[in-house]
């Protein structure tokens, strides 16, 4: 894994964090980041910035099997430290690593199963800060806006817009905030289809937004949504 390019260290710590990193380069990742000070602040930094969004999660109480599940699993790992050659700390990590997994699936499960926060997320913006992050409720009727690091422009505002693909115009989704920590929800009619769009960008437009059925201004940013299950 060859991690002289800035940009790439920041967007692999993003695809860490968020968790769609996977297999070897997930591992190889892991292990540079024991020692690597500039991938420790990369992947801090993702983490400060999408920590927002969960503080938006409503705490649900997890169904009883999850709970059984999880016994199951410290048993299982229980026997196999003990059967284990090695000693000391590492069938503890093994062990901790486990649980940490089966706890977040089971975070995600239980979001999944109260329909209470999105799994589809969109990040806009470029350098190791994004403009704005956002969250895409599964039925595709809600986006949740969280402003990150915009830059604001006293004489124009930012509008999202929603690129459907297959040769269609784009969709305007509203204006933008620019205020750091700023949140926004937006309601989406559900023949937009935005859960299978192409993508989203982002113009700049008059303080009012765009004049014309579509972008008036330049494009600043693009993205593509990230599915995380």
């Amino acid at each position: 894994m060859k991690l002289a390019n800035r940009n790439l260290r920041i967007l692999l710590a993003g695809e860490y964090v968020l968790g769609t990193l996977k297999g070897k380069a997930r591992q190889r990742f892991a292990y540079l980041l024991r020692t690597r000070q500039d991938l420790q602040s990369a992947v801090s930094d993702w983490e400060q910035d999408l920590h927002p969004l969960s503080l938006s999660v409503t705490p649900v109480d997890p169904p009883a099997a999850l709970w059984d599940r999880i016994s199951g699993d410290i048993e299982r790992d229980k026997r196999m430290a003990k059967r284990s050659r090695s000693s000391g700390f590492w069938p503890w990590l093994a062990l901790a690593a486990s649980l940490a997994a089966v706890a977040f699936g089971g975070l995600l499960a239980t979001a999944n199963h109260q329909n209470a926060r999105a799994l589809t997320i969109a990040v806009l913006g470029t350098g190791p800060r994004p403009a704005w992050v956002m969250t895409l409720a599964r039925n595709g009727h809600m986006l949740e806006v969280a402003a990150v690091d915009p830059a604001p422009r006293s004489t124009h505002s930012y509008q999202l817009w929603m690129l459907p693909g297959k040769g269609l115009a784009p969709r305007s989704l509203g204006l933008l905030p620019t205020r750091p920590g700023a949140h926004l929800r937006l309601t989406i009619p559900p023949k937009l289809h935005l859960a299978t769009a192409q993508g989203l960008a982002v113009s700049l437009e008059p303080p009012h937004g765009s004049p014309l059925p579509g972008p008036s201004g330049p494009i600043v940013y693009t993205a593509s949504w990230l599915h995380i299950v």
